[in-house]
């Protein structure tokens, strides 16, 4: 500081620290904690991270943006995660995945009955495997 000015805004730290990551499932999810249904039955990789754009410090973490990136319908060249049809099959599989995954859920109190039902209602009018179930 000179004159009640800050004339160092960066102060040097010459230590290095080890930036720990949690492991993750087969489709990029973090492990751990409690698995809403749509964690637990993914379309998608979600993270709960980001990565910034250029202009704007390109590369760094952006904190408390997190990441949604859909699920390759089939299996694709290039995409190492598995495909929504691998998983599910069709619709009808992958809405009883659901179904059995909340199931689990509310046996073990994580949810409630009515959260269960609404989870496999939406499941039921989504679009995951739609084209595949009707083979458009």
């Amino acid at each position: 500081m000179h004159g009640g000015v800050i004339t160092n805004w960066h102060p040097s730290f010459f230590n290095t620290y080890e930036v720990l990551v949690p492991k993750v499932d087969k489709v990029g999810i973090d492990l751990g904690g409690v698995r809403v249904p749509l964690v637990g039955v993914p379309v998608a990789t979600l993270t709960g991270w980001n990565l910034r754009a250029a202009p704007y410090a390109e590369g760094d973490i952006c904190g408390l943006n997190g990441m949604y990136l859909p699920l390759p319908v089939t299996a694709t060249s290039g995409d190492p995660r598995p495909s929504l049809q691998s998983l599910y099959g069709t619709h009808g599989g992958y809405v009883a995945a659901v179904a059995g995954y909340v199931s689990q859920q509310v046996l073990q109190r994580y949810l409630l009955a009515e959260d269960a039902a609404q989870a496999i209602k939406n499941a039921a009018r989504s679009d995951v495997l739609q084209s595949v179930s009707s083979g458009k």
